[in-house]
């Protein structure tokens, strides 16, 4: 079975893929399985009102239907500003992700990665996201998939 899944699962997908960084809880992670395994996450943490920090990881395709849900989570339901995402240097393939994503690169951080490289901070507005423009819109007027919680983080309904 394909599809956008949440929890622990993602949690654990995107941690083991994160060489070593530590995620702070609460942590949301969103999803996309394929033949019933998790192939691609993206965790959020440290959210603040006006930004979180997010986190990706894939080892398989995923739809452009997960990175918009994953969009309307950050945006619509957390109510942010800014997306942050930090990638390592070295890693190419999330590198050219986030530029498809339509991440810009903010900064650079050097040497400070627990493998000796770069981490490269990334950002992206609901102004600059391609998956939250008009189409997408009209795809999921009047559908509503979280509810708030506490501590800012949300569940699904």
């Amino acid at each position: 079975m394909n599809g956008v899944v949440y929890g622990e699962a993602v949690k654990r997908f995107v941690s083991e893929r994160l060489q070593g960084l530590a995620i702070r809880e609460p942590a949301q992670g969103i999803g996309y399985t394929r033949n019933g395994h998790v192939v691609a996450g993206i965790l959020y943490e440290d959210w603040n009102g006006a930004s979180v920090v997010c986190h990706m990881a894939a080892s398989g395709r995923f739809t452009r239907e997960f990175l918009r849900i994953a969009a309307e989570y950050a945006f619509r339901q957390l109510g942010v500003h800014k997306i942050i995402a930090p990638v390592f240097g070295d890693n190419f393939r999330m590198r050219n992700v986030a530029g498809k994503m339509g991440f810009i690169l903010e900064g650079e951080l050097r040497d400070c990665a627990p493998h000796g490289v770069s981490i490269l901070t990334y950002t992206l507005t609901a102004e600059n996201c391609p998956f939250l423009g008009e189409r997408y819109i009209r795809a999921i007027r009047g559908r509503k998939v979280w509810k708030h919680t506490e501590e800012g983080l949300l569940a699904k309904m």
